[in-house]
């Protein structure tokens, strides 16, 4: 059996130099990465970490350092139960110049002993390189900036007949500019399993299986249109179809007839066109509609990026009457009464 590793390349429009900063600075990090700061002094035998919400994430030793060119590092995952005890594994980022002024950027996860749980976290690193690309590669950032105009917007509920538009959003242009969330599909909370189980689980299970409760009428929802395509999405539903979300240590614990929007997505080109706010605003009589009698929200208080604010913006729900149930260090939580035919 050969040596266990992870590995992807990318090239993109930029100098090594520019590619060095963003793999080690934290306000660069922190926009692909999962939303994690990266810490650490790079020379052999710092310490180095990743870090979200002042949690350490990731931990290591730096083994390597030669800016701008390479970057070598034991790692060890905290964010996994199930990895904690794994024996550390090596992180490099290469960096090399290439031809026409452009610079080839390769991520390679190794080192593991097994097929163990730190092994299988790494699976997937392309989305990682695919969100450095958008933050230093001019073109790739063209092609996710914000439009100056678009067309009328229009709210659908999510159906049956609209899987294909869904699944077109997630596959193309929901996390365009963040792409290390991609892989949710909005599944990751109505999976009903174990922390280990969930933790586990790929983009393509998440695809599949959100698919298939969208076919059965147990997913629900609203969908945003501009010319005729999905540009954004609520996830309104009944707290009950979100045993994930349900299960977090900051969730209220009622649930009888609570309806939440638990995830509010629209991809970067449309974003700042108050299609969030048309989204949250049909959500209400949506919501109502299923038999909900208060509508739930878990917006952050502050945003550092567009990118990150998929639980809704805070200022769509406070314009449209929703009121603090319950203050959080990063988040708040928010609830607005629901009435038979509430507009």
């Amino acid at each position: 059996m050969g040596e266990l590793a992870w590995s992807a390349e990318i090239e993109v429009d930029a100098p090594p130099d520019a590619v060095w900063d963003a793999i080690t600075n934290p306000e660069l990090t922190r926009r692909y990465v999962f939303g994690c700061d990266i810490e650490g002094e790079w020379r052999p035998g710092a310490p180095w970490r990743y870090q979200a919400g002042g949690r350490a994430v990731i931990v290591g030793t730096v083994l390597e350092a030669d800016p701008p060119r390479l970057l070598r590092l034991t790692a060890s995952n905290l964010w996994d139960p199930a990895a904690r005890e794994d024996p550390p594994y090596r992180i490099t980022w290469q960096v090399a110049p290439a031809r026409g002024g452009r610079t080839r950027v390769r991520l390679t996860h190794d080192g593991f002993v097994d097929e163990n749980a730190s092994y299988r976290d790494s699976a997937d690193l392309e989305p990682v390189l695919g969100g450095l690309r958008n933050l230093v590669d001019p073109e790739a950032a063209a092609a996710v900036r914000r439009l100056d105009a678009i067309g009328r917007a229009e709210v659908l509920p999510l159906t049956s007949e609209r899987l294909n538009d869904f699944l077109d959003l997630f596959d193309n242009r929901a996390f365009a500019d963040n792409p290390s969330w991609a892989w949710c599909y909005c599944y990751n909370f109505r999976f009903a399993g174990g922390e280990a189980e969930g933790i586990g689980r790929t983009a393509a299970d998440n695809r599949r299986d959100m698919g298939d409760a969208i076919v059965r009428g147990r997913a629900h929802g609203l969908l945003a249109y501009v010319d005729g395509r999905a540009v954004g999405w609520c996830s309104a539903c009944p707290k009950s179809e979100m045993p994930g979300l349900v299960g977090r240590d900051w969730m209220p614990p009622e649930a009888d007839r609570v309806g939440i929007i638990g995830c509010l997505v629209v991809a970067p080109q449309y974003r700042r066109h108050g299609i969030a706010r048309l989204l949250v605003e049909a959500a209400g009589e949506y919501l109502a509609g299923l038999g909900c009698r208060v509508a739930e929200a878990y917006p952050l208080r502050e945003l550092d990026a567009d990118a990150h604010g998929h639980y809704g913006p805070l200022a769509a729900y406070r314009d449209l009457g929703y009121e603090t149930y319950r203050e959080l260090p990063q988040r708040l939580i928010l609830r607005k009464p629901l009435a038979a035919g509430d507009q």
